[in-house]
């Protein structure tokens, strides 16, 4: 691709600026690129693999087993011409063009990054976890991190054009993480005494990937109010000395999946910046927020007083909320009515605990609850679900059911102890489940929303506030906090929760309800590129559109410059409307 060709020039200025490529036998969770791309608001093209790469995009991304000799013929011209390769989890029969040999399987392991000043490794402070995919020997390439004490991400100037190699497997890793094992029994308990999973209560946690030694980290903050330990677990050293002193806690405090996301979305900007490509990305919030906060209540014991308390606390903070109501019993319909008037959604708290009747594990049991409480609330859509106390059981089954409902967002991945605190499963963003049990892969059509931690003050200290957010927000993604109608009445709950709006509005976030999440999550993944346009199926207003300044670039007008993922957008914040 030549910078004089005039067609080319065209091309390269307007999106889509991606294309995706699969190889031969890819793994079907190699398929997860996409949905990694679709939520960051990257526009590509993936073409049938039984008609060939066809024209390719300013970046290719390859992801799988090797190409074809036609695709790998096209995919070198495109490179040596000016254009952009990633290659992920294999080098796709690439390897001379991406100058590496002595190609190599890896297993599980960890990403360490051994260059700390190119761009799309410069981030990775801590190393990463993935679980398989390969490393080389870096004959004509820089090395940008390692694995194993072999070279996992390389980058390379060849011709006019660059080559780039994410060796391990990371969308598999991505998918790993936040869908975890298989929930078939109890999950293995931390040595640390901190998270004791062994409870003979299937949840969501029993199938958590990540190392209880190398993937969490120890924060520390004053205890206060908090007794020390939740859901069983240990209480040393938490609750030795003076509330109002530091106190070492091991929480997930950094979501690995999202780091592991921000690799390949580094890699494509490294890429697009080095060729001068305007890459165009559609923000994830609008009006440029960077990120966003949610508060649920689950109405475990489902009183009535302390309910209308709670209701209370949130209108008084001005923060619209979303209110996960437990079968049976429920809250009397003028608490519900006023629920909606503030703005807050009514959603469901689905009853596997009990373990008997309507109260058990199964697909006509969680339709027989959905259906009780559209009955109680008079209203016949149901958005969101939590699972009561995280229960779980298979891998990703159960958002076939929220389908099957209507509901469009669950809650129930999140900590039911002290030491799953913050981000057991990778992620603080909305993201879609894929099957790949089937004869194909196949994305199930609801959302997963990350919970971080429950009661600040009764399960997790109150400076946890401060610590959670800040993750979340700087991985732009939702600081999801919950609060139970239970605990509102008890010292400190309640300031507490004014703490933590009132910090979350300081660093720039709204205030969500899950509705309105799952409301503004398809509306922009409806946005599609119609004639090198942004064109939404209904106006979407108040969208965020960035555009990558190339470092080479020179400005045309005066709109903001922002920074995102350590690179600088031109941002435009607008409405879009159908072509």
């Amino acid at each position: 691709m030549s910078s004089a060709d005039p067609q080319a020039e065209r091309r390269d200025t307007r999106p889509p600026h991606v294309t995706v490529l699969y190889g031969a036998g890819s793994p079907g969770d190699a398929r997860y690129v996409e949905e990694i791309l679709t939520h960051a608001g990257v526009f590509y093209e993936a073409p049938d693999a039984d008609h060939g790469p066809g024209e390719l995009r300013s970046i290719v991304v390859v992801c799988g087993g090797a190409l074809g000799e036609r695709a790998r013929d096209t995919v070198a011209r495109h490179v040596v011409s000016g254009g952009g390769l990633l290659c992920i989890g294999s080098t796709g029969g690439l390897d001379g063009l991406l100058g590496v040999s002595a190609v190599e399987q890896c297993g599980p392991g960890w990403i360490e990054a051994c260059n700390d000043t190119h761009p799309a490794a410069v981030h990775a402070s801590s190393p990463l976890h993935v679980f398989g995919g390969v490393t080389v020997a870096a004959d004509s390439a820089d090395e940008l991190a390692t694995l194993h004490g072999r070279a996992a991400v390389t980058w390379r100037r060849h011709a006019d054009g660059h080559a780039m190699l994410i060796g391990p497997d990371i969308c598999g890793a991505v998918a790993h993480i936040q869908q975890a094992d298989t929930v078939v029994g109890d999950g293995e308990p931390a040595p640390d005494g901190t998270a004791p999973l062994d409870d003979g209560i299937l949840k969501a946690e029993d199938g958590v990937v990540l190392d209880w030694e190398r993937d969490r980290h120890t924060v520390h903050v004053p205890r206060g109010l908090f007794p020390g330990a939740w859901g069983g677990g240990a209480a040393p050293p938490h609750a030795v000395g003076p509330a109002d002193e530091p106190h070492p806690f091991p929480i997930f405090r950094d979501p690995v999946a999202d780091g592991l996301r921000e690799v390949l979305l580094r890699a494509l900007l490294s890429l697009a910046s080095a060729a001068s490509v305007p890459l165009t990305m559609l923000w994830y919030w609008p009006r440029g927020l960077p990120a966003v906060g949610h508060i649920s209540h689950d109405s475990d014991g489902n009183d009535p007083e302390l309910g209308a308390e709670l209701q209370r606390v949130c209108l008084d903070a001005g923060a619209r909320t979303t209110w996960c109501m437990l079968y049976p019993g429920g809250y009397p319909p003028s608490l519900y009515r006023q629920v909606r008037d503030d703005g807050s959604e009514v959603a469901l708290h689905y009853d596997a605990l009990e373990g008997a009747g309507v109260r058990a594990w199964g697909r006509s049991n969680f339709a027989a609850q959905a259906r009780w409480l559209r009955d109680m609330t008079g209203h016949d859509s149901i958005i969101s679900n939590k699972n009561h106390y995280t229960r779980w059981e298979g891998r990703v089954e159960f958002f076939d059911w929220c389908v099957d409902e209507g509901i469009r967002v669950d809650q129930s991945k999140g900590p039911s102890k002290t030491g799953t605190i913050g981000f057991p499963f990778g992620s603080c963003h909305l993201w879609k489940p894929l099957d790949t049990d089937g004869a194909a892969p196949r994305f199930i059509d609801a959302y997963c929303l990350p919970l971080m931690t429950q009661d600040l003050v009764i399960t997790a200290p109150a400076a946890f506030a401060q610590v959670l957010t800040d993750a979340a927000r700087d991985r732009y993604g939702v600081a999801h906090f919950l609060y139970h109608p239970a605990h509102i009445a008890k010292e400190g709950v309640a300031e507490s929760f004014h703490d933590l709006v009132n910090y979350a509005r300081d660093c720039g976030m709204e205030w969500w309800t899950s509705a309105e999440l799952a409301e503004w999550e398809d509306a922009r993944r409806g946005v599609e590129v119609r004639h090198g346009e942004l064109a939404a199926p209904a106006t979407l207003s108040d969208a965020t559109v960035l555009r990558l300044l190339p470092n080479d670039a020179e400005r045309e007008d005066r709109r903001p410059v922002v920074e995102r993922y350590g690179f600088r957008f031109e941002q435009t914040v607008g409405s879009l409307a159908p072509s």
